[in-house]
Order: C-alpha cells, then structure tokens, then sequence
C-alpha cells in the first residue's frame, strides 16, 4: 500500500484495499509513514498491540474511539474498539453505572416558606432593570 500512495493506485483494486482506497486522495506519506490527515494509519500487523494500549486505562467505548480517532487508524477500528470493550468484564462493570445526584434540594417545610438563600451581590438587582426606556 505504501506504493499506492507513493507512486499511484491501480485501476483494480483488491478489496482488502477498498478502505484504504476511498480515501485515497487524503492519503499522504509523513516522515515514512502513511498517515490520514493528522491519524497515522497503522498496519495490520500492529492493530492488535495499539488496541491493548488503548484499552489499557479501561476508559470505555466512546473515550478509547475519542482517543484513538485522534491519532491512528486503521479500516476496523470502531468495530474492534466495541469488541475489546464488550469482551472487558471490567469495563462491562462500569459502563452502565447510574449517574449519581450531585445536588439534593431541601425540602421546604410547608408552600411559600422557601429561603432566600441568594449571595449579598445578587440582592442588588432592582425590577426596574428589566424594561427599556
């Protein structure tokens, strides 16, 4: 593939070739590595041990794909980022955990007898600020 960039695609291409291909106008050579935009395109070879790394930190689905879409590519990534997430007992523990209520409102004793509990600087504020002259 590194030819293909380097030199020009053929008129058949093999369809292990096809993804590589559709963006072969935005394929470019940097310092003797293929790379997609700003993502560097990785070889199949080396898809496995990158997945490790990224799913090292167990940072869930969305952030290892926010991660990983940010500097590499390969034509499955998605697919393989979902797999290895799913596959994590560890992540699978974590990833459907309820959002906890940051903040409890009191109740009020009865209707109407709710504290004002606004800072001094926003006691200032008059109504005749709301209409224009």
């Amino acid at each position: 593939m590194y030819s293909f960039v380097e030199s020009g695609w053929p008129k058949v291409i093999p369809p292990d070739l096809q993804p590589y291909f559709i963006r072969c106008n935005k394929l470019s050579l940097s310092q003797g590595c293929i790379v997609w935009g700003t993502r560097v395109v990785i070889p199949t070879y080396y898809c496995q041990q990158l997945l490790d790394k990224l799913h090292k930190g167990h940072l869930g689905m969305v952030r290892m794909k926010h991660v990983a879409r940010s500097f590499i590519w390969w034509p499955v990534i998605d697919s393989n980022i979902e797999s290895a997430s799913r596959q994590c007992t560890q992540c699978c523990q974590t990833r459907n955990m309820p959002t906890t209520v940051t903040h409890q409102w009191e109740r009020p004793p009865g209707p109407w007898q709710n504290e004002c509990r606004f800072p001094r600087s926003c006691m200032s504020f008059h109504v005749s600020h709301c209409y224009r002259s």
